[in-house]
């Protein structure tokens, strides 16, 4: 099942109110823009969600820029990462393509937690 921006913002919006009391975190999928995420991510926090959780992908309409994008799962994550903490002041969850090796450097991309398989 795949959600839309304006899905997400409803759901967890219902969440919210239904049970404020819980500690709620929202994934923002990698089907978005990277600028959807950002916008979305600056919702969610208005609105009182306690923390977020990034995919490792990205979305990209432009098939040769993504032919030329050498990146993996764990780099995305960390550029997702970093872009997040510039707008947004709730924690986030790295979470993809993070293991052993790599998940240290999650904290200084403005990771709050890491999320591992």
């Amino acid at each position: 099942m795949i959600f839309n921006k304006e899905d997400i913002k409803h759901i967890s919006r219902r969440i919210r109110k239904e049970a404020p009391e819980i500690t709620l975190c929202v994934t923002l999928p990698y089907t978005l823009s990277i600028k959807e995420q950002l916008e979305l991510a600056q919702y969610l926090e208005f609105i009182g969600i306690d923390m977020l959780q990034t995919e490792g992908s990205i979305n990209c309409k432009n098939e040769e820029f993504n032919k030329r994008l050498p990146l993996n799962k764990y780099n995305l994550t960390l550029m997702t990462t970093y872009s997040l903490s510039k707008v947004v002041t709730i924690p986030i969850i790295a979470s993809s393509g993070l293991n052993l090796y790599n998940a240290y450097i999650a904290k200084s991309h403005g990771a709050s937690c890491v999320g591992i398989k």
